[in-house]
């Protein structure tokens, strides 16, 4: 049983580096994780899909974790990652 048992913790940058370690550390500690990154390059250029990795590292952790891909620079990304499945209502519980 973890501390964070029962959590949800949104990562954003989470694709590499702090933001990888980050949302490693909570899913260890029995948090979901959102894994928000906008992948690409670390100078943002180009594109990518770099939090599907991290999600999967955390699914092998025996973790629960998504990908999400908005920007949350704006008021809508921001809402985006807070509830990155559909229906935009499905509960934390269900993932």
């Amino acid at each position: 049983m973890g501390v964070l048992d029962g959590k949800v913790a949104i990562v954003t940058g989470a694709g590499r580096g702090i933001g990888r370690e980050i949302a490693l550390d909570f899913a260890r500690n029995g948090a979901k994780v959102v894994v928000n990154d906008l992948g690409g390059n670390a100078d943002g250029s180009g594109s990518g899909k770099v939090a599907d990795d991290v999600v999967a590292e955390i699914a092998k952790l025996g973790g629960k974790a998504v990908a999400n891909y908005d920007s949350v620079a704006t008021m809508a990304g921001g809402c985006r990652s807070s509830r990155p499945r559909s229906p935009r209502s499905a509960p934390a519980t269900s993932w």
